[in-house]
């Protein structure tokens, strides 16, 4: 996720990375809080990037 990240330019967004990474790689559990910025995040990331009519 953080190289796919740097290619699309969104550096600034490392929120995302860190919970990704503590799911995927440290087995941890992320709280209900964490997870809600998790997904604000991403569909920030969309709207700003991939709701465009082509």
């Amino acid at each position: 996720m953080k190289e796919w990240f740097e290619r699309m330019g969104w550096e600034q967004e490392i929120q995302p990375i860190i919970t990704y990474d503590k799911v995927r790689y440290g087995s941890l559990t992320i709280s209900e809080e964490e997870s809600r910025q998790f997904l604000e995040t991403l569909n920030k990331i969309k709207i700003n990037n991939f709701n465009k009519n082509v």
